[in-house]
């Protein structure tokens, strides 16, 4: 047996979201039946919280184990409601992991853990093992997610099965942009911004004209800053790429490309012409809200940009172009 100590998992006010599907033939989520669905949408599959089972219709052993935090289950298997939001942990590898309580019924034993992505190609893996936290006995799991996106886990136990879908995504870079609203009716709009499906980069007039020549670690870089906001779309995420005839530009945007794209030494080499962008679907706003980010364009010489923004699913979303610094388009 391992044993390992274990707090109830927090709900992030950022975290993934979905929504309550109610099982065929029943009114309640929580309905007698041999399995629990905790679902979705068709529409958007993974854009509303679900309602817990309320504690007179849960096992007192369950209430107990989680010292009083709202909990999804029937039958043999549970989890803590909350477990439900929790944000991937980016390995190495470029997958993402989660992990993942269950209360089984009797405890002591190990659910089976199957899932599947809803929104586009994915592969999963799980493993769990039996813990103990004083006289509690549980059991604790590791998701692991091929990509972020919208996937259905199910956990089986005894002839009980829980099924939820989770809004797999890296942890939350909300609190790092500029500002997060739920209304993007909102942001201020300039006929000379350049519109690129769901975002919006702000005027580029000076870009455009070269003024944002600079010396940057030893060598001169055209510069140019460019907020950016990303709305109007019901997916968890976005990538902005640019492309040039010779590579010789970079797109910067706040903590998000900090990582992937090696901003301190300006590495041109490492090809870095794209970041990921989460939206205000994440920052728990809807596709009603928006997100801005503080960042721009690095460039070694005058050039013409296209920009191309993509959804979570790698679907072209929209096209555009800027000449940089004069830059013949």
């Amino acid at each position: 047996m391992l044993v390992v100590r274990w707090r109830a998992l927090a709900r992030c006010s950022c975290g993934g979201l979905l929504v309550l599907a109610v099982v065929a033939g029943s009114g309640e989520a929580y309905a007698p039946g041999a399995e629990l669905s905790v679902g979705a949408t068709r529409s958007r599959p993974c854009s509303k919280a679900p309602g817990p089972v309320p504690h007179r219709r849960a096992p007192t052993v369950v209430t107990s184990w989680t010292a009083g935090e709202r909990v999804v289950g029937r039958g043999s298997i549970w989890t803590i409601r909350s477990a439900l939001d929790e944000q991937g942990v980016k390995l190495p590898d470029g997958t993402y992991s989660i992990k993942f309580p269950w209360y089984v019924l009797p405890p002591g034993g190990k659910p089976t853990i199957t899932g599947r992505r809803l929104d586009g190609p994915g592969t999963f893996r799980a493993d769990a093992n039996v813990a103990s936290e004083g006289s509690k006995v549980f059991a604790t799991s590791s998701l692991e997610f091929s990509t972020w996106g919208c996937w259905q886990i199910s956990g089986r136990y005894r002839g009980s099965t829980l099924t939820f879908r989770m809004n797999v995504h890296p942890q939350a870079v909300c609190s790092d942009s500029i500002y997060a609203g739920t209304d993007a009716a909102r942001v201020v709009r300039q006929p000379s911004d350049l519109v690129v499906g769901p975002v919006r980069f702000a005027t580029l007039v000076d870009a455009e004209r070269g003024t944002g020549t600079r010396q940057i670690s030893g060598r001169r870089l055209l510069g140019y800053k460019s907020p950016l906001t990303v709305s109007g779309t019901d997916a968890p995420s976005v990538t902005v790429q640019i492309h040039t005839s010779d590579d010789s530009a970079r797109i910067v945007y706040d903590r998000a490309s900090n990582d992937a794209l090696r901003v301190g030494s300006f590495a041109f080499a490492s090809r870095p012409d794209a970041v990921v962008l989460q939206t205000g679907l994440i920052c728990g706003d809807g596709p009603a809200g928006f997100v801005q980010y503080a960042g721009g364009f690095l460039a070694t010489h005058p050039v013409c940009l296209d920009v191309e923004v993509r959804g979570a699913d790698g679907r072209s979303l929209g096209k555009g172009r800027v000449g940089l610094d004069r830059g013949s388009c």
